[in-house]
């Protein structure tokens, strides 16, 4: 299990930010974190942490669609989110 509640549990152990699930990349090891029967819950939709989905031309639109705020939340700080790209994490 995962520290913390907004994150992936990787079935090679590891954990990734949830927003990174289904986003067309793999970033756990094994590839679980694209894994077809798993995305499908949320097709061509933005995956909230929550597990909820969400269309993707919603996101950083300034309102909260998730019920997490997680459709409004680091990503939206670098650009506008793109339906492709590999959210980024801004560590002060």
């Amino acid at each position: 299990m995962c520290p913390e509640e907004d994150q992936f549990f990787c079935d090679d152990g590891t954990c990734i930010p949830k927003i990174w699930a289904c986003d067309g990349f793999m970033d756990c090891v094994s590839g679980s974190d694209e894994n077809e029967e798993f995305c499908a819950m949320c097709p061509f939709e933005f995956y909230c942490t929550n597990g909820r989905c969400t269309d993707i031309a919603t996101v950083c639109d300034g309102r909260d669609h998730c019920g997490d705020n997680s459709d409004e939340s680091q990503i939206c700080y670098i650009g506008k989110y793109d339906k492709y790209p590999h959210p980024v994490y801004i560590h002060c």
